[in-house]
C-alpha cells in the first residue's frame, strides 16, 4: 500500500499548481507533552503521537527530517519541499519553530477564525501569527472543515459556512485571505463533499488574486518587519519585497505619482483603499495627478518603469491574467509590439484580459 501511495504523491506533487510541504514524520498532538516526553505515546491530555516502532519524538526529525524524504523520495523537477503546515494541536514548540527556519522551511498553521452570521464578532478573527522567543509562528488564515463540522460529528455539510468567515473578513474590512483548507476524508461524506464543492464554486466566482500558501507566509513575515517612516508630508517604508500591497488610512489621501518613487498605483473601490508597491522600498506624498498608474492586477508585478504618463510593466501569475489601468485615456497598451485592447472601461479605468497567466514587457505610450 505505501508503494502505491507514494506514487500517488508523486502524481499530485508533479502538478504545476501543487507546492509540497511536510505534515511531520508522526504527526504530533500535543507538541509540547510530546517534546518534554519523547518516548512517551500518551500524555495527559491523551495520545501524543503517532505510533511508530523505537521512536523518540524529535523536532528536527519530525520537522526537517520528513521534509528531506519528500525530497528525497517523492519530488521530482526540481521542485523542493517549501513549509512545515503544522499538526494536532498546532501549537509547535520554539524548537520545532526553530528547526523549521533553519531547515529553510517556512510555517503555517494554527489558530481559530469562526466568525459566521450566527457569530458576527471581529473577536473571532484571529491575527496572522504569533512571536515565539526569536522564532514566528505564522497561522492560517482560515480554518478547516473539523472546526466547521463539530470536530467530525456534523453537520457534514458545516463546512460551507467557510463562505460566512469569507465574506465577514473580506467586508467592511479586508482582515483575511480566502483560503480552502480541509483534510482529503471530506471526501467521504456526500453531504461534505457538497460543501467543499460549493466553496470552491463560490471562490471562483471571486476576483481572487491566487497565491502559493509559501508566498502567503513570506508577505506575514515581511508585514512583521516592515518599516514606515513620515517624511515631511511624505512617506517612506522599506520591506523585503514580498508584500507588494498596504492599506491606506482613510485620512490619507492616495499618492502624487509624479512625486513617488517605487509606486506602481493604487486602489479606491474598497474594501479600504490600497497603494501598490512596485518592489522592496517606495516613498510618496499625498496628493493626486492624472498619471497612469495600475490600479488591480490578479498577478504578481515582477517589473515596473515609468517615463513621464509612460509605463512598462511585467505580471506573472497563476491563471488567466485580469488587470486595469487607471488614468489611461489618451493611451495604448502593447506586448511584444502587438496592441493589446482593453476588455471594458468604467469611467477612467480601462480592463485588460489575457488567456495568459503572466505576460513580460508591456508597454504603455500615452499622448503628451
Amino acid at each position: 500500500m505505501s508503494v502505491e501511495l507514494e506514487q500517488v504523491a508523486r502524481e499530485m506533487f508533479a502538478l504545476p499548481h501543487v507546492e509540497a510541504a511536510t505534515h511531520t514524520y508522526s504527526h504530533p498532538f500535543f507538541w509540547h507533552d510530546a517534546q518534554q516526553m519523547p518516548g512517551a505515546l500518551y500524555g495527559p491530555e491523551g495520545q501524543l503521537r503517532l505510533p511508530i516502532p523505537d521512536y523518540r519524538m524529535d523536532p528536527v526529525r519530525e520537522v526537517v527530517g520528513s521534509a528531506e524524504y519528500i525530497n528525497e523520495n517523492l519530488l521530482g523537477n526540481g521542485k523542493r519541499t517549501q513549509m512545515v503546515l503544522w499538526s494536532g494541536d498546532t501549537i509547535p514548540t520554539p524548537e520545532a519553530l526553530a528547526a523549521a527556519r533553519q531547515g529553510n522551511l517556512l510555517n503555517m498553521n494554527g489558530s481559530d477564525t469562526i466568525i459566521t452570521h450566527s457569530a458576527p464578532t471581529w473577536t473571532l478573527i484571529k491575527g496572522i501569527g504569533l512571536p515565539k522567543g526569536d522564532e514566528y509562528q505564522v497561522y492560517a488564515p482560515n480554518q478547516n472543515e473539523n472546526i466547521y463540522t463539530n470536530e467530525w460529528s456534523g453537520p457534514f455539510y458545516g463546512f460551507e459556512r467557510v463562505i460566512e468567515t469569507f465574506e465577514l473578513t473580506e467586508s467592511p474590512h479586508r482582515f483575511k485571505p480566502v483560503n480552502i483548507y480541509y483534510h482529503t476524508y471530506i471526501a467521504s461524506k456526500t453531504a461534505a463533499l457538497e460543501s467543499l464543492l460549493r466553496v470552491y464554486r463560490w471562490a471562483q466566482s471571486q476576483p481572487l488574486h491566487p497565491v502559493f500558501a509559501s508566498d502567503y507566509a513570506r508577505k506575514v513575515l515581511d508585514f512583521n518587519t516592515m518599516v514606515i517612516a513620515r517624511e515631511n508630508d511624505g512617506w517612506r517604508v522599506k520591506g523585503s519585497g514580498e508584500l507588494r500591497t498596504l492599506r491606506l488610512p482613510e485620512a490619507l489621501s492616495v499618492p502624487a505619482l509624479t512625486h513617488s518613487h517605487g509606486v506602481a498605483g493604487y486602489r479606491e473601490d474598497g474594501p479600504g483603499r490600497y497603494l501598490h508597491l512596485s518592489g522592496a522600498a517606495a516613498q510618496w506624498q499625498p496628493g493626486s495627478d492624472s498619471l497612469p498608474y495600475l490600479q488591480q492586477a490578479n498577478a504578481r508585478l515582477t517589473t515596473f518603469a515609468r517615463n513621464d504618463r509612460d509605463m512598462q510593466f511585467s505580471l506573472a501569475g497563476h491563471t488567466n491574467l485580469e488587470f486595469a489601468i487607471g488614468n489611461a485615456g489618451g493611451c495604448s497598451l502593447s506586448h511584444n509590439g502587438k496592441p493589446l485592447k482593453p476588455e471594458r472601461r468604467e469611467g477612467t479605468l480601462y480592463h485588460y484580459r489575457s488567456a495568459k497567466h503572466g505576460l513580460e514587457e508591456l508597454q504603455l505610450h500615452c499622448s503628451h
